[in-house]
């Protein structure tokens, strides 16, 4: 099934557009709306942010694994 071209939130590339979700979600809070599609926003939203931290968390973790198999692990005393 195609996505709507008018999903909020969505910029003409159909990335996700950071400030578009919160006024998005604000606007839905203010105006007391919490309904499905404010709960699929925030979970989408949420959902971003979290992929994001854990492909950074997993990308420090090989740069560090990558520089502890370069440096022995008993300097030689020579």
């Amino acid at each position: 099934m195609p996505m709507p071209l008018a999903m909020p939130g969505m910029t003409t590339k159909r990335h996700p557009d950071p400030h578009s979700f919160a006024l998005f979600l604000a606007s839905k809070a203010k105006a007391g709306e919490f309904d499905t599609v404010f709960y699929m926003a925030l979970e989408l939203a949420g959902g971003t942010i979290n992929i994001t931290l854990f492909s950074l968390n997993m990308r420090d973790g090989l740069k560090l694994k990558c520089d502890l198999r370069r440096q022995p692990a008993y300097p030689s005393n020579a």
